[in-house]
């Protein structure tokens, strides 16, 4: 009798304490966010923020860039042109000098 007295006793226990412990899961899950929870999303959310402040900083960098490398490409054309222009006029110059020192024409 003592041992039937135990197992029952033991057996309404475990069951007890698995329905108490489901119950309990459940008024959890029902509730809503947490202090943390809360916290840790407006913390995301200013990360986010931070984030496409940064990307549009970066992408309004790469733009700068790209529009100072193209000015750079054309002042770059432009003298290549200044110089090319510069060395035909010293041939033009070191011709017309030459024929100077030949002498007149006869």
């Amino acid at each position: 009798m003592e041992m039937l007295l135990i197992f029952l006793s033991t057996a309404i226990g475990t069951v007890v304490g698995v329905v108490a412990a489901v119950v309990m899961m459940q008024r959890k899950g029902n509730l809503g966010p947490t202090k943390a929870e809360l916290a840790l999303r407006v913390q995301l959310q200013n990360v986010e923020s931070q984030l496409a402040a940064a990307t549009a900083g970066a992408q309004d960098a790469r733009t700068k860039l790209a529009e100072r490398d193209q000015k750079l490409a054309e002042r770059e054309q432009t003298i290549l042109q200044i110089r090319a222009d510069l060395d035909r006029q010293h041939q033009q110059l070191e011709a017309v000098m030459a024929e100077a020192q030949k002498g007149p024409p006869r």
